[in-house]
């Protein structure tokens, strides 16, 4: 929950520190209402798969040359973009 910013950097810090190569996200139909549902979906796809793909490649490369941990995820390392 959150930003497509903050959604991006919680699943490539999810990524990182578990090792995993797939994620999946199931969205809770709940209460909110159908629009609200459908912007959600786009913005995942649209803002927070690029991000994700981008903050997890670029963990996974400094990583391999031993300069950074997944730490720089949790948004206190500067801007990532």
């Amino acid at each position: 929950m959150g930003s497509p910013e903050t959604v991006a950097r919680k699943i490539a810090k999810t990524i990182g520190d578990v090792g995993i190569q797939r994620f999946d996200l199931k969205f809770s139909t709940g209460a909110l209402p159908h629009e609200a549902m459908m912007r959600t979906i786009e913005l995942y796809g649209t803002e927070v798969i690029p991000r994700v793909r981008k903050l997890a490649s670029l963990v996974f490369n400094l990583r391999c040359s031993g300069l950074v941990s997944c730490s720089v995820l949790s948004g206190h390392e500067g801007d990532l973009r």
